[in-house]
This record gives structure tokens, sequence and C-alpha cells, in this order.
């Protein structure tokens, strides 16, 4: 089917949310900022005593002796842990409860002088980032060793991506649902199996994939991303979230087009998809700084860091160096040869892509967006531990390389 950008144009216009979308959009946002500072209340009452213990036993073994503690024998899929956010993180949970200032002792070094001083060392507040990961982390170091935590974490996590490749092969079938789950495994990320911090972000992603898979023209994808974008806000230590847009939009995309929906309104439906996600994403921010505003009347630079000085200086070079550092730190070569061979053995050189699959390519384009808004946070900083943003596209090219065609309907 051809078309034009202006028909493209007229269908995302025709497929305009209404008020009452919009409305109720807004009272799903406010519902889950309102439940997550109560699951974050309510995870204070997590016994700290029992926390500490852990704690103090960890460091007795070792466990914060270095910042990235590496798994050599994992290296070429996984690179490094990110331990700074889990000491960061577990500093939080064991200080006096405060849901809006967070108060830590900062990194690996700083936790376990912390630890040696039977936790009196000084602290700071680390206000400018949402905590809701503390929901998860303190009651599990609560009751559990922290190795017994990774493991619980790493389970959860398999268990979940096992899940969306379950749902992508009812939705869709087992090539599709191989070529989503398995390019993960060359983004280079094991924070998603070993950290709380960040596996909790990461379980978010995965269920919204799973739920925006099976929600496909059951739920207005303005209300359904809205929702994601709100919880990955309230989840994200601010390192990986575009990712939460990305990959449910890619599993979104492949559903509609799957079951034969035209290309224009497939692209329609995942700009207000991005709309919401947006609106989702950035209220519960905006509530979490009018919030501290009004308590603590913090600096800029307590707010929002010192990332907004190096724009100016850094320009658009820097937007390239972290795009460049997000592609280095992935194994994409090596999951490109291994589905190029494959194409090649299936199809002889001879591809041709199926109509509308193109459209899969529309995800792979949000994290290089993420990256050029925060190139300092998603790229130049953290690039060994936040280019699994680049998954979507990993997938999404992989996707094209096989030309795979397209999957019947179920029944």
């Amino acid at each position: 089917m051809s078309f034009s950008v202006s028909d493209i144009l007229r269908r995302t216009a025709r497929s305009r949310p209404g008020a009452r979308t919009f409305a109720a959009l807004a009272v799903s946002i406010s519902g889950i900022v309102a439940a997550g500072y109560l699951l974050l209340f309510a995870a204070s009452f997590s016994p700290e005593e029992k926390l500490r213990q852990n704690i103090t036993a960890a460091h007795s073994r070792g466990f914060f002796s270095e910042n990235y503690p590496q798994y050599f024998y994992l290296r070429p899929l996984f690179g490094r842990l990110d331990m700074y956010t889990e000491c960061v993180g577990i500093g939080i949970a064991v200080r006096p409860n405060d849901l809006l200032r967070m108060p830590t002792f900062g990194d690996c070094p700083g936790l376990t002088k912390a630890v040696g001083n039977n936790f009196a060392a000084p602290s700071y507040d680390y206000m400018r980032y949402s905590h809701g990961h503390q929901i998860f982390l303190k009651p599990l170091y609560a009751f559990f060793s922290l190795e017994t935590t990774r493991a619980i974490t790493a389970l959860t996590t398999f268990v979940l991506l096992l899940a969306l490749f379950f749902v992508l092969k009812f939705r869709l079938d087992t090539a599709y649902a191989a070529v989503v789950a398995l390019s993960f495994f060359f983004t280079s990320s094991p924070s998603m199996f070993f950290t709380v911090t960040h596996g909790v972000a990461f379980w978010l992603v995965l269920a919204g994939a799973i739920t925006a898979t099976l929600r496909d023209g059951k739920t207005a994808p303005l209300c359904l991303f809205g929702c994601i974008g709100a919880c990955d806000a309230f989840l994200n230590f601010f390192v990986m979230c575009s990712l939460s847009l990305a990959l449910p939009l890619l599993c979104y995309v492949l559903a509609q087009w799957a079951k034969g929906e035209a290309s224009d309104q497939v692209i329609a439906n995942a700009f207000w998809g991005c709309v919401g996600w947006s609106i989702g994403f950035v209220a519960p921010w905006l509530i979490k700084w009018a919030m501290l505003m009004i308590v603590y009347s913090p600096t800029r630079e307590q707010l929002f860091g010192v990332t907004l000085d190096a724009y100016p200086s850094g320009g658009f070079l820097m937007i390239l160096t972290a795009l460049g550092k997000n592609f280095l730190s992935a194994n994409w070569p090596m999951i490109l040869i291994a589905f190029a061979l494959c194409a090649r053995h299936k199809h002889r050189f001879s591809l041709k892509i199926p109509d509308g699959l193109w459209v899969v390519c529309l995800p792979a384009l949000v994290p290089l967006f993420w990256i050029c808004i925060l190139p300092g946070h998603s790229g130049i900083k953290h690039s060994a531990i936040v280019n699994i943003i680049l998954w979507p596209g990993l997938a999404a090219i992989c996707l094209l390389l096989l030309s795979m065609p397209r999957p019947k309907a179920p029944g």
C-alpha cells in the first residue's frame, strides 16, 4: 500500500484522542504517583536493624570492595555491573526515611566507610531522582542476604523475559519472539539481572512490552503508554528511561503489523503512544520537583545536577560522542553478523522486506533521540551500563535482516 506524508498526518489527526481519554490519562497518572508514594511509605516499615545486619555482613564478605566488580567469564556478553547505583540505593535504604530528599552515603567507598562507622557517617541528599526502587530494594535487603537478593532479581528478570518470548510467540510466531528476546543479550547490560536499582525498572520495561503486545487494539495508546511512562518515571534511576517506551512500542507495532494494520494507522497509533508516554513520564517528575520546592527549597544543582552546564560547551560534538560510546559499548556487531548469516542462509541474498515491516524501525529511533536530549547521562558517562536502550534498535535491525514474512493471524 502506497501513501504520502500527508496521508500519515491526516490519519494521525483523525486518530487524535478525545478529551475523555486525556482525562483518563490524568487520573491514571495521579493514581500511579499516589500509589507509588504510599508503597514507599509502606516499605519504610521494613525491619531496619535486620537490613543493617545484612549490609554489614555483605561488607565483611567484600561485597562493596569495588564500584564495578566484573564477572570475566560473562564479559563477552555482559560487560560490567553497575555497583555505583546499587551502593547509592542501599545507602538510601539504611538512612532515616525521607520520601523526597532520599539521603545516601554515595558510592561504594562511601557506603563502606559508613558501615565501618556503624552507619554514623555523613550523608548527602540524592533528591533529584525518583527512588521507587526502594519499594523493592528495602524489603528485599531486609529479609534476604545481598547474594540471595541478586538471585531473586535475576530470576524475576529471566521469568519476565521468558514471558515476553511466549507472548510474542502467541501473537506473532517463534521467529519474531526469538529475535526480540535473544537480541537483549547483545546489549552488554548485566545490571538488569544483578542489581535491584536497575532491575526493578527493567521489570517494568518487560511488563510494559507484554502488556502492549496483549492490549494492542484494546486500550488507547495514549493511556497505555502514558501509564508505562508514569511508572517508569517513579522507578527509574534516569539512565535508561527511553527503553520503557521503545521496547513496548516495538512490540506494539509488531502486533499491529502482524494483524494486517495499515502502516499509516500504525504510525498514527505509535505517535499518540509516544505523546502519552511523554506526558506520563514528565508529569511525575514535575510533581516530585514541585513538592521538593515547596518543602525544601533545593538549589538548582540539587534538583537537576550539573548536566545542563555541559551543553553550551559540549554542543553537537557531545551528542556524537555519546552516540559513539553507546554503540561501541554494545556487542551489536556480533548479533548483526549472526543474523546476516542467518538471512543469507534463508534468502541467499535476495532479501525483500515484506509490506509494512519497515515500520518496526520507528521505535529504534527513540533511544537516539533520548541520547541527543541527555548525552551526558545516557551516553558519555554511563554508556557501559545504559547501552541497553539500543536493544529495540538491534531487534528492529535483525527483523529487517531476516526479512521474515508476515505471520498468520492466530486461528
